[in-house]
């Protein structure tokens, strides 16, 4: 009895790894068949857009490079693009109305509204490119989306697979994209931190660069005396009104991973890279010009940086999108400036 009873649980195990062998067989050709037609895509989309990682085809239609397993690591999966004015209230309306766009896109739409309006921009327009199932219902008022030329409207349907899973990625381009004015230091405490302040520390990329606040390496109050004329740092005085402010200024491109399950797409990943265009460094000091003569001097010093720095991740989403499903996980990328910190 007991032999039979052990035949039966080595039977039973035999089985679960047989089926566990044959799903996973089931998984890895989906993969490759997804990766294949992701592949073809190259021959259709082969034109450079102005949008980093966007292709399109002769017919104008898009498609946004994703990366893939094996030795050809790139495919292009078939995107929709939308031009939205974030100072034309219809315009979001619109956008904010779509049924089948994840609550996640909509909410980073909202907010970029908010922020271009609190800052009083005259123009301000992100370029949204997602699959066409989230965009199904999306007409521009302007230029009325019209199917591909190029593939089958069921075939703009082609996603990557992993895992046995599809997956997408939907990108919103910022470029110019202004922070508000941010307070360093303000009243007595300026001057010292502004003599301190030499660096700028930056984590949550790759690699974690660290680089200097301006090119000769001097500090930022060094660097506003030699703009307004002030020898000595003596001559600069410590009152209560001085102030310290940084305004940034990127091109963003936010990047939003999902995975269906079932027949709902789960947000699980949010990946980021940025490219540093300037930082502009107001300051306001009341400065000795000669002896018990005092001038409040204010000016802004804009530094140009140009550089790329991009969250882990961001060029391959597909097992940490799919690990964080229900909990998404969010990278931000953080710059310190003298123990200041500010995330993006």
């Amino acid at each position: 009895m007991l032999a039979l009873v052990t035949v039966l649980a080595l039977t039973a195990q035999s089985s679960a790894a047989l089926a566990a062998g044959i799903q996973a067989q089931i998984m890895e050709i989906q993969t490759q068949q997804s990766v294949e037609r992701l592949q073809a895509n190259r021959a259709i989309y082969t034109q450079a857009t102005e949008f980093e990682g966007i292709q399109k085809s002769a017919g104008n239609s898009y498609a946004m490079e994703v990366s893939l397993p094996g030795e050809e690591k790139t495919g292009y999966q078939p995107v929709v693009r939308m031009d939205i004015d974030l100072t034309d209230t219809q315009a979001v309306a619109d956008v904010l109305s779509l049924d089948a766009l994840p609550d996640v896109i909509k909410e980073e739409i909202s907010a970029a509204r908010d922020s271009a309006m609190e800052s009083g921009a005259q123009e301000a327009t992100v370029t949204l490119f997602a699959p066409s199932e989230f965009t199904i219902d999306y007409k521009d008022r302007n230029d009325p989306i019209t199917p591909s030329e190029d593939l089958p409207r069921s075939d703009d349907k082609i996603y990557y697979t992993y895992q046995g899973s599809e997956m997408v990625s939907v990108k919103i381009y910022w470029d110019n994209k202004k922070s508000d004015p941010y307070v360093l230091a303000e009243g007595e405490q300026t001057k010292a931190f502004a003599a301190a302040l030499t660096e700028i520390a930056v984590s949550g990329v790759l690699g974690n660069p660290v680089f200097e606040v301006v090119e000769t390496g001097y500090s930022i109050l060094q660097a506003f005396m030699d703009l307004v004329g002030v020898a000595n740092m003596d001559n600069v005085m410590i009152t209560s009104e001085d102030a310290l402010q940084v305004t940034f200024h990127h091109n963003l491109i936010a990047q939003f991973t999902f995975t269906k399950v079932g027949n709902r797409w789960h947000h699980g990943l949010t990946t980021k890279q940025l490219k540093l265009l300037r930082i502009e460094y107001f300051q306001k000091y009341d400065v000795e010009v000669s002896p018990g003569h005092y001038v409040e001097k204010e000016d802004t010093i804009t530094e140009t940086y140009n550089r790329i720095l991009t969250t882990p991740y961001f060029d391959d989403p597909w097992q940490t999108a799919k690990a964080f499903i229900g909990n998404p996980l969010v990278m931000m990328v953080q710059y310190k400036l003298h123990g200041r910190v500010f995330n993006f």
